[in-house]
């Protein structure tokens, strides 16, 4: 696999997990006056959690996009190679035929 669209899934599942551990990080609020006592805000942690899912889903998708065209690259080289190779061989026939063999 191509190394961008490997490097693109480990960005995804590192912005998954960063999301996830933001969100658990930031949820909880400290009280003013008090050391211990925190308020949870559950929308800050569904926020954090839903930034970091869909931008690790984008990085996949991402990732998939470049996998795709990397493997077309290399079906075109193999085609191109493959016409080229059928090319020489009609050259060949069609000289054989001039010189009547």
């Amino acid at each position: 696999m191509n190394k961008i669209a490997i490097s693109l899934y480990v960005i995804g599942v590192l912005a998954i997990i960063g999301g996830i551990v933001n969100g658990f990080v930031a949820y909880q609020i400290p009280l003013d006056g008090y050391q211990y006592l925190t308020e949870k805000d559950y929308t800050v942690l569904i926020t954090w959690i839903a930034a970091g899912v869909i931008s690790g889903i984008m990085m996949f998708g991402f990732a998939e996009i470049i996998k795709l065209l990397s493997e077309k690259k290399y079906l075109n080289e193999v085609q191109i190679t493959l016409i080229r190779d059928l090319k020489d061989e009609l050259k060949d026939i069609k000289k054989g035929m001039e010189r009547g063999e």
